[in-house]
């Protein structure tokens, strides 16, 4: 889902408690408005509203183009993990891979760790 429709109407919060309560296991949140398309930049702060009115696993998601990306991505948000679209075409996620820590490193090679699979397994 995104933040919103526009930054007037922003819904991510309640429709995420809504999924909740309908069973939903898992939410993603893209840090911009519907509104918004790919002009401006994501909110990740914006996600983190999100992050507090749930308790299940949430992934932030928008502009995360670099290993740095992801990580500035889960503090602001607070969210689980990164889920990434446009920013995967290129090297420079997995640049940073060997700076992970090892505890959220799958193998060697990966660049992103999903913290949901520690916390949550079953979720995945």
């Amino acid at each position: 889902m995104r933040l919103g429709w526009d930054d007037r109407s922003i819904n991510a919060p309640e429709l995420a408690r809504r999924a909740e309560a309908a069973g939903v296991r898992m939410i993603t949140v893209h840090g911009r408005t519907r509104c918004q398309f790919y002009k401006g930049e994501a909110d990740w702060r914006a996600v983190r509203a999100v992050k507090d009115a749930v308790a299940i696993p949430l992934v932030v998601n928008g502009d995360i183009t670099s290993f740095e990306d992801a990580i500035d991505a889960l503090e602001k948000s607070g969210a689980d993990a990164v889920m990434v679209g446009r920013g995967a075409q290129g090297p420079a996620l997995a640049a940073g891979a060997d700076r992970a820590p090892a505890r959220n490193r799958r193998s060697r090679g990966s660049a992103l760790a999903c913290r949901a699979a520690q916390t949550c397994p079953r979720a995945l």
